[in-house]
């Protein structure tokens, strides 16, 4: 289990956290900056964190490499939570989905594109979207963006 994820927390509470594809060196930031713009006028795009695993790199696979993965991610984005609640969590590609959105408890494979959930271990509701990645290379995808997140946030 490898993966990279990007997050950006917005000012007005809105977290994107994306699947990074760190190899593709497509123009995600830019993406996402015009898909802030567009949704959030007033709004900039910050600085990103960033999230990898695994940690560390070991020829030896845990058996429960996903679980432990989800537990990380979900500790990261509490702590970052605790300063500020989000408002809304946009989830952009699978593997994003399948780490913050899941829970052990909770599992959310059957999830489609553009719904959106409010799991118990998340302060907020959240969406599932393509990831930029996905966008970038198929631009047909992106006209469930505004519909979901609008449907998830009321926005107006």
């Amino acid at each position: 289990l490898r993966f990279a994820l990007t997050i950006w927390q917005l000012e007005n509470g809105v977290v994107f956290v994306d699947s990074k594809e760190p190899k593709a060196a497509l123009p995600t930031s830019a993406l996402l900056g015009n898909i802030v713009k567009a949704l959030y006028p007033t709004e900039n795009l910050p600085k990103p964190a960033s999230i990898h695993w695994p940690l560390l790199e070991s020829a030896v696979a845990p058996d429960n490499a996903l679980a432990e993965a989800r537990e990380m991610v979900h500790a990261f984005l509490a702590s970052r939570f605790d300063v500020k609640t989000p408002s809304l969590l946009v989830v952009l590609g699978q593997m994003a989905k399948d780490v913050v959105i899941a829970s052990a408890k909770d599992a959310v494979a059957a999830m489609s594109v553009g719904e959106n959930t409010s799991p118990a271990h998340l302060p907020c509701v959240a969406v599932y979207l393509p990831s930029l990645a996905e966008l970038l290379r198929d631009p047909a995808l992106k006209h469930s963006i505004w519909s979901a997140v609008k449907a998830a946030h009321n926005i107006r």
